[in-house]
């Protein structure tokens, strides 16, 4: 399933304030590093990210990213206390991709619902064959903008803690609700 992001284009900041987001990161070395990317394809991320916030989509950033080179192939897993070899997932790249791409965008439409004094709804934005019980939980409610920007700059990783996205492909986000 394909994401779909309302606010993406319907307003020019939106990709001005994502790219302004990346740059918040980058100094301070807090855009997300997958452990799954080689150094290869750490090295190559960022710019990737940049252009893709830039100019495309998500699928763009995924279809870049796959280069050759760029994903272990093999990761350590843990069961329990033991620890064991497996295949990285088939899905690596997209799930990375849309992941960070969609945390940018919730960032930028989170600065644009603050400054422009909207609530923010949550809603599906890829739809999914198993939605989690917390996607189910959240899905309608609303969140306050400035809190889910600080959620999201201080939870670098899978899970910020108002729980939006809750988790890697949960497919939930935010759209701006205009008064």
């Amino acid at each position: 399933m394909e994401l779909v992001l309302p606010n993406l284009e319907d307003d020019p900041r939106t990709r001005v304030l994502m790219l302004e987001e990346l740059e918040y990161d980058l100094p301070r070395n807090e855009v997300y590093r997958s452990t799954r990317l080689t150094e290869v394809g750490w090295r190559a991320w960022p710019a990737l990210l940049r252009e893709a916030l830039e100019r495309y989509e998500p699928q763009w950033l995924e279809l870049q990213s796959k280069q050759a080179g760029y994903w272990l192939s093999h990761e350590i897993s843990r069961r329990g206390s033991k620890e064991y070899r497996k295949a990285v997932p088939f899905d690596a790249a997209q799930t990375l991709a849309e992941g960070q791409f969609v945390r940018y965008y919730l960032r930028a439409v989170s600065r644009r619902a603050a400054d422009d004094g909207h609530a923010l709804e949550v809603v599906r934005l890829k739809q999914v064959q198993q939605p989690r019980s917390m996607s189910v939980r959240l899905f309608g409610t609303f969140v306050d903008p400035v809190q889910l920007l600080e959620s999201l700059r201080q939870n670098l990783g899978i899970d910020p803690f108002l729980g939006i996205p809750p988790g890697p492909n949960s497919g939930l986000g935010v759209v701006i609700v205009p008064n």
